[in-house]
């Protein structure tokens, strides 16, 4: 077979790759088996013939059902992250869905490719390394690093972050950088988002969803603003709509943004309104301003100004060098050849390897099967193909056992293959003696050869075993040297080390002290509760008694009313006997005056005047009796009214008790409330210090550690140093 060909199939960034022939397999198969295109003679018999070798390959290819799912840690437009589990090697990794039917409806929809090829082939511990990706019907599988620090949002969020923390994670995000842009790609969504926390503090980039390839002049064209409005660059702004070529300084622009961020919380351009957020991007050298209540270094503000620049005389312009030169990275702590194994300022603190505790754990949706993908279509429309080779299976690659198979066959046939042959035109000779001789001697001189080649091999080999020797001698003098200068930095750190256990005495006393005060603090605040429970009591037995009292005034009103309206009727009633008493004087002044002038009628007239004078009695007593009742009414209405004055004064009263009750209320709530806010402080403080204590005790005895380690392998390179000698 042609080696080229064998080259591209082993070649997993080959479109011609074992993987990508496989995924054709499965596609065509997939894209043929609709009921109107197996109608087809030729198109049935392809699908019957290959529909079990599908069958097996998606048993024997890795798949969905190889992991355990634990949580889902994020979702967006295409799909979600989820935490799984590997079910065989129980290693964690970070597992992304994509719909691959949402997906075709996006104008870009093969994004994905750029994501799935820089984490497969970077190779580089500053990028999110990708260990496995497969497919089914409906969705796509991106198996990655699990990153369980969460992202340096997170982080922001959590710590008030130092010129010296923005050093560090500026310094590794630009080596991310490098490393994206050394493969030939420009990022165009540098943000805190996209930059992960792993399990040691350090930061490696993530989400390449909006990578672009650079072409052989190192920019691309690009006509649409990619990327997220805070951090996108002027230019990329300024060229939207039109076909234009970016380099990657659009990259160094969201890294200036990003610095500010750190250092002052809030990204420089950042307005309510989307429009003057942009305005003040494209207005960046006047609008860029350096808020005066957080003070930093004049380096720290010159590279941001670097950073947020026009392309033309923007850092980074003429490489990644004149970046790394900067003053701001100056710094006592680490160089750039030992960023990646220097402290990190934050190590997340984890109590598992699928601790989830740095993300926002979300709810777990039932699973879509595979066969619930794109609706089923009346013609081919090949749904599948754009996904062929999309199959990343690393080292369980069927690529990986070939390159193994042949390597293991070239070797078998390099060591049975045929030897040089030294006996030339023996049967041009016809003697069996000559023969025989012949054979003898070269014999003879194939002893000799090998021993002439062994004599030669060793040789060699004490040649390379002196001048092996010589090398590691310097070596081992240089190693020497280094260690008994590491040694002595060492014990100055361990006298430092001291120092630091000193400082956490007085650390631990001051948490002592803290411990205390929280202890009263929480006395005093559980006596506040009980005097606010009480007071909320008195409250409530005040409100009770006013609205008795209410309800009592309110009785009393009424019955003030009935009173009225009874004096109002007594008083009719004794204007109505005055009316008639009037009528019967008249009546009997008529009389008298009718017996004077009529004699016979005085018997009568004397009986009638009984009879009036008894009537005027009783209606003189009835008279009586009402005044009487009119009095006592008006002393019940005095009364009542004073009772209603009385009541009045007590609901004033209680009215004003209750304000009293309210304001001492709310005094004591906002007491409670500022002891709380100091409770809490407290406690940050002493988490704080209890962090420190455990991060320098942690320090204190890797350093004891290291110079047990230090100290043994100096004593055996000067064993091995006196036995070479």
């Amino acid at each position: 077979m042609d080696e080229d060909i064998v080259e591209k199939l082993l070649d997993p960034r080959s479109p011609l790759n074992v993987e990508s022939l496989l995924d054709t397999v499965v596609a065509l198969v997939t894209d043929l088996k609709l009921p109107v295109l197996m109608r087809m003679k030729n198109i049935d018999l392809f699908v019957k013939r290959y529909q079990s070798v599908v069958d097996e390959l998606a048993k024997a290819r890795i798949n969905y059902k190889h992991f355990k799912q634990l949580k889902v840690i994020g979702r967006g437009a295409f799909g979600e992250v989820q935490l799984v589990r590997h079910v065989e090697t129980k290693k964690v990794y970070a597992m992304k869905l994509l719909c691959k039917e949402d997906m075709m409806k996006r104008s870009d929809s093969a994004f994905f490719w750029e994501e799935r090829n820089i984490m497969a082939h970077a190779d580089s511990e500053w990028i999110v390394k990708l260990h496995y990706a497969f497919q089914d019907e409906k969705f796509l599988y991106l198996v990655m690093d699990y990153m369980p620090g969460g992202d340096l949002v997170n982080l922001m969020q959590m710590y008030e972050t130092s010129e010296k923390w923005t050093r560090f994670y500026t310094a590794e995000l630009i080596e991310a950088l490098c490393a994206l842009h050394g493969m030939g790609y420009i990022h165009r969504d540098v943000k805190p988002d996209n930059m992960l926390v792993n399990r040691s503090g350090h930061i490696k980039l993530a989400d390449f969803g909006t990578c672009v390839r650079m072409n052989e002049n190192g920019v691309v064209r690009c006509s649409t603003a990619v990327g997220t409005p805070d951090y996108i660059s002027p230019e990329v702004l300024r060229n939207q709509g039109q076909d234009a070529e970016f380099g990657r300084e659009v990259d160094y622009w969201s890294v200036g943004v990003f610095i500010y961020e750190m250092l002052y919380g809030e990204t420089p351009f950042f307005k309510d309104s989307l429009a003057t957020t942009y305005a003040n991007i494209m207005d960046h050298e006047n609008s860029l301003k350096f808020p005066e209540d957080v003070v930093i270094s004049d380096n720290a503000k010159h590279l941001i100004r670097s950073f947020l620049s026009s392309v033309d005389k923007r850092l980074g312009r003429n490489g990644v060098q004149e970046i790394k030169a900067h003053p701001f990275f100056k710094n006592n702590d680490w160089t750039w050849e030992t960023l990646r194994n220097a402290t990190p300022p934050v190590i997340p603190e984890l109590r598992s390897d699928d601790d989830t505790s740095h993300f926002e754990v979300m709810t777990t949706e039932p699973r879509r099967e595979a066969t619930d993908g794109f609706q089923l279509p009346r013609t081919f429309n090949g749904n599948q193909l754009p996904f062929i080779g999309f199959t990343y299976s690393n080292e369980l690659s069927p690529i990986q056992k070939l390159k193994n198979g042949l390597m293991n066959g070239s070797a078998s046939a390099s060591a049975n293959g045929p030897q040089p042959a030294i006996r030339r035109n023996v049967d041009s000779v016809g003697s069996a003696e000559l023969n025989a001789r012949i054979t003898e001697l070269e014999n003879q001189l194939e002893s000799q050869r090998r021993a002439a080649s062994e004599q030669q091999a060793r040789l060699t080999s004490q040649q390379g075993q002196f001048v092996k020797c010589e090398q590691q001698i310097k070596t081992l003098d240089i190693e020497n040297s280094r260690l008994l200068n590491q040694l002595r930095e060492l014990e100055d750190s361990a006298a430092e080390g001291k120092d630091m256990c000193e400082r956490m005495k007085g650390f631990e006393q001051d948490a002592t002290t803290y411990k205390q005060q929280r202890e009263e603090l929480q006395h005093k605040l559980m006596k506040m509760r009980e005097d606010e429970e009480r007071l909320r009591e008195e409250l409530r037995n005040k409100n009770t008694e006013l609205a008795q009292e209410r309800e009592e005034m309110h009785r009393s009103s009424q019955k003030k009313g009935e009173l009225e309206e009874k004096v109002n009727e007594l008083k009719r009633q004794l204007i109505d006997e005055i009316g008639k008493q009037e009528e019967i004087s008249d009546k009997l002044r008529k009389v008298l005056e009718e017996r004077k002038e009529n004699g016979e009628l005085q018997s009568r007239a004397k009986q009638t005047e009984a009879e009036l004078e008894r009537f005027l009695a009783r209606a003189e007593k009835e008279i009586e009796q009402l005044k009487k009742e009119l009095e006592q009414e008006a002393q019940h209405r005095m009364a009542a009214q004073s009772e209603a004055t009385a009541n009045a004064r007590k609901l004033a009263g209680a009215v004003a008790n209750e304000n009293y009750l309210v304001t001492e209320l709310n005094e004591w709530k906002s007491k409670v409330k500022s002891m709380e806010e100091e409770m809490g402080q407290l406690c940050e403080e002493k988490k704080r210090l209890d962090y420190d204590h455990k991060r320098i005790l942690d320090e204190l005895d890797a350093e004891r550690t290291f110079a047990k380690l230090y100290r043994n392998e100096a004593r055996t390179l000067e064993e091995e140093k006196s036995k070479l000698e």
